[in-house]
């Protein structure tokens, strides 16, 4: 089974994470890429994190996106990029090579 794993860039990341296949991968960031190994690790996306209300519409703040998503599709080694801060004004990027075992 998949493990849903949550990383924030803030409390300092590992140069290297070793995860398993079926495992996501969610950041506290506002971008990001995979830089090598694609058919490894797949970017599912930029998310806006947002809750439901007691009047059971979705409720989402204004601004940048702030949640990132990857997916480890199989064994195999890939480098990723993900973005911090302010994307407009300050954004930090921060490398992270990912290796995916069975």
């Amino acid at each position: 089974m998949g493990r849903l794993i949550q990383l924030q860039a803030e409390q300092g990341l590992p140069e290297t994470l070793t995860i398993c296949v079926g495992d996501l991968l969610v950041f506290e960031a506002s971008g990001g890429h995979v830089r090598s190994g694609a058919e490894v690790v797949e970017l599912l996306g930029n998310f806006m994190k947002s809750v439901m209300a007691d009047n059971q519409q979705v409720l989402s703040p204004m601004g940048a996106p702030n949640a990132l998503v990857f997916f480890a599709r199989c064994p195999g080694s890939a480098k990723i990029d993900v973005v911090t801060g302010d994307p407009w004004h300050n954004p930090k990027t921060v490398s992270l090579e990912l290796i995916v075992s069975r």
